[in-house]
């Protein structure tokens, strides 16, 4: 066997490493994480991947292992190969300046470990220390590339002194594919869902600011929608069972003709449950992205900037959590019903746009892995 077929092996097999919010039931970032992997299989069908993960084990190409075992992420990180931080939004200090620490420390690690080092389709922020802003400074000055999902990403990075290091692209859950008909119809039936009239996908999530009145403002308006638009609401976690519980609860405040969906569906399959809705609340980011791909008019709750920076790329209302009322979230909601076969589309065109901009983060992995 001569050098060239040693080496071939590893040429034809590259390792991506990924860091995320993996492996905790989150439908974002698990379609962030299908939609990643599809993605490098179109132009490497053999690559590997090793997943940092709330779960282990082996499926197919991809080997997950716990995310905060010092030995296994040592492994993980181990040249030659590429490391992936993201997508999503893991430098933030809002939810815990901990979770922050953890995502730089391991792309820094992976960086001194001799991999490449991508910071891959994040949205930043927002960073309210400035010790935060020194460290993601710090670190990401150091990565082989950085592709941000929003201007407002690329912003905050000139802010905090680093202009014109990133590229803007986009989710990667744009460039998923919904579940076929013929799926969501299984689904429907499982769940009792009924496939005739109207539906209104119901995307909620826990949030400090939804506290009692706010929540009372959603519920009067489903009930108007329900109503007034004979619609069957179908309320879906996008995390669970946080989501779930929040649904149940709301579900049985309106009550009203409504299902909480119960089983466990891959983001495809969410993305074709969405399809099949009328119109969707979605408080959730990928409940927003999950909707638009398969064309469905979305209204979006903002609790944090990357809603609304979604909401206005797709064209989208964006009505602020914390200026909640019942008439203008059923006003929204009766304009979305009603406005029909043309904005479906306009809708699925400004998704294609987001698909295309997302097939950029391909392209510079593509160059990464390159020899």
């Amino acid at each position: 066997m001569n050098a060239d077929d040693q080496t071939s092996p590893a040429a034809s097999q590259p390792h991506v490493t990924m860091s995320g919010y993996y492996g905790f039931a989150n439908t974002g970032d698990d379609a962030i994480l299908e939609a990643t992997i599809g993605g490098i299989t179109q132009f490497a069908p053999h690559a590997q991947f090793t997943v940092l993960a709330d779960s282990t084990g082996d499926t197919k190409n991809i080997n997950y292992l716990p995310r905060y075992e010092p030995r296994s992420v040592w492994r993980a990180l181990k040249p030659p190969g590429l490391f992936l931080s993201g997508g999503g939004g893991l430098f933030q200090d809002v939810t815990s300046r901990r979770s922050l620490f953890y995502y730089l420390g391991i792309l820094w690690l992976a960086k001194a470990r001799g991999m490449k080092t991508m910071v891959y389709a994040q949205g930043l922020g927002p960073l309210k220390r400035q010790s935060s802003q020194t460290a993601v400074r710090f670190v990401l000055r150091r990565a082989d590339a950085i592709t941000l999902r929003d201007t407002a990403s690329e912003a905050l990075l000139a802010d905090i002194g680093l202009s014109n290091l990133a590229f803007i692209t986009a989710d990667p859950a744009f460039t998923l594919e919904p579940a076929t008909s013929e799926r969501v119809d299984e689904i429907f039936s499982d769940e009792a869902v009924p496939t005739a009239g109207r539906r209104i996908g119901v995307a909620l999530r826990p949030w400090t600011g939804l506290d009692e009145k706010r929540e009372t403002a959603i519920v009067e308006a489903l009930r108007l929608a329900a109503y007034h638009l004979q619609a069957h609401l179908v309320f879906i976690g996008m995390h669970s069972p946080r989501d779930q519980t929040l649904s149940d609860r709301i579900a049985a405040r309106v009550d009203r003709a409504g299902t909480v969906i119960r089983g466990v569906y891959r983001p495809s399959e969410v993305a074709g449950i969405l399809g099949r809705c009328d119109a969707v609340i979605a408080m959730r980011l990928h409940a927003l992205i999950l909707a638009a791909i398969s064309g469905t008019p979305a209204a979006a709750i903002s609790y944090d900037p990357k809603v609304p920076a979604a909401a206005i790329q797709l064209g989208l209302p964006c009505l602020d959590v914390d200026d909640l009322d019942a008439h203008g979230l059923f006003t929204v909601v009766q304009e979305l019903v009603a406005s029909g076969a043309t904005e479906r589309e306009r809708i699925r065109s400004a998704a294609r746009i987001q698909r295309d901009r997302a097939g950029e983060n391909f392209e510079i992995i593509r160059r990464l892995l390159s020899p």
